[in-house]
């Protein structure tokens, strides 16, 4: 299915507040492989090493927006104190009750933030845009999983597709979701992100330890950064074959703008 296509479905039905749909839709246009890039700490590195995941807090997020891209304006009375769990019957004047408004909107923010924490996936691993941002300045790697394997059947936690969209989400329309509305803040972002392609992993905060889940889909390949630094490589190059994986380098590739991942160990 084409790729617009799908997505606008897996919109729909978010909107239709139909989550069994959504999930049927994401895994049917799930591509085979997605990619993490990482940089080379040690946590980081220990994920590969331990089969693991690292699922982040939104409120560390490069987007400020992220997980909160909504219309401020058009906050209703009800929809806030609803949502923010305030009291309204601490109001003791006017003033008092847009100063509670206006912590309800805060709080209320905080709050959508901590619904799920996320593992952000891409699907293509040569825009060199990506490892500047998350990879370390090219000095980061990144690891190829294999969504179509078995072992991803077993995993404990859903893969959905961003939304992009240049108009922010109407709240008070969002929270009669009554199923969906926490995916839908979850994976809403602005148009000027979609050249990511994103898909994220979400799971609630609760279900994880320090912020690692121990399942991994099936690891195909590794893949070092354009200046991950040789003491990394090599204990890079050494996990990958322990676990009989493959391993890229990546290189400038000179008749474009993108990189390109060279072979460099086949198990």
């Amino acid at each position: 299915m084409n790729n617009k296509v799908f997505k606008n479905l897996f919109q729909d039905a978010l909107f239709n507040n139909d989550l069994n749909l959504a999930v049927e839709i994401s895994i049917k246009n799930l591509p085979k492989c997605l990619y993490k890039i990482l940089p080379t700490k040690n946590d980081r590195i220990k994920t590969l090493e331990d089969e693991s995941v690292w699922f982040s807090n939104p409120n560390f997020f490069d987007d400020f927006l992220d997980t909160g891209f909504w219309k401020n304006e058009d906050l209703n009375f009800e929809s806030i104190i609803k949502a923010s769990n305030v009291d309204p019957n601490t109001f003791e004047n006017i003033d008092a009750m847009k100063s509670t408004i206006e912590f309800a909107k805060e709080k209320l923010r905080k709050d959508v933030k901590n619904i799920f924490h996320s593992l952000s996936l891409f699907e293509d691993i040569e825009n060199p845009v990506y490892w500047s941002m998350y990879g370390d300045n090219g000095k980061g790697f990144a690891i190829q999983y294999n969504f179509n394997h078995s072992k991803s059947l077993e995993l404990d936690y859903m893969v959905f597709p961003v939304i992009y969209s240049n108009t922010p989400l109407d709240l008070n329309e969002t929270l009669k979701r009554k199923d969906t509305f926490q995916y839908l803040l979850s994976l809403y972002k602005g148009d000027c992100w979609s050249f990511q392609n994103e898909w994220r992993c979400l799971v609630k905060p609760n279900e994880i330890d320090k912020g690692t889940v121990k399942k991994a889909p099936k690891i195909e390949a590794v893949y070092l950064g354009l200046k991950c630094l040789t003491e990394h490589k090599i204990d890079l190059i050494e996990i990958a074959k322990q676990k009989k994986i493959l391993v890229y380098e990546m290189i400038p590739s000179w008749n474009s703008c993108n990189l390109i991942a060279k072979p460099i160990y086949f198990p």
